[in-house]
């Protein structure tokens, strides 16, 4: 939970940035932080879009894998947050 906190706390004001301006992330690390703005915000669909990309971008970045079950979860869909929530455990 610590580890989660701490990564939201990095990204979110680039995520402000990005989400300000409109601007497309380019790399894993831009999409995870537009994600953790988006799921802050309580937009899970938009979150979930972002880390998938996130995650397109760099197959092994755990905290991608672990926004995206976060907001899979968060979305009420507990069944298949589990599968990315593992991998980010795993890596």
């Amino acid at each position: 939970m610590l580890w989660a906190a701490s990564c939201q706390a990095r990204h979110l004001e680039l995520a402000r940035v990005l989400l300000e301006a409109g601007a497309k992330p380019d790399d894993g690390e831009s999409y995870v932080a537009r994600g953790d703005a988006k799921l802050v915000m309580k937009d899970y669909d938009g979150a979930i879009e972002d880390f998938q990309q996130a995650i397109k971008a760099d197959h092994e970045y755990a905290e991608a894998h672990y926004g995206l079950g976060s907001a899979l979860s968060a979305k009420g869909d507990a069944k298949a947050a589990l599968k990315p929530l593992d991998m980010a455990i795993r890596l």
